[in-house]
């Protein structure tokens, strides 16, 4: 398992995880524009 980390430094953390045989483009792409602009996100790639 991997992690990715983007957004804020000093953000609250969201943890994303993808479902089964999905990537987190695919499930969370349309938003993590947006929600990297408020939180730093931990996202986790299979």
């Amino acid at each position: 398992m991997q992690f990715e980390e983007m957004g804020l430094d000093n953000g609250k953390t969201l943890m994303l995880l993808p479902g089964t045989c999905c990537d987190y483009q695919t499930n969370f792409g349309a938003v993590i524009d947006e929600l990297s602009k408020k939180y730093h996100l931990n996202l986790c790639q299979l």
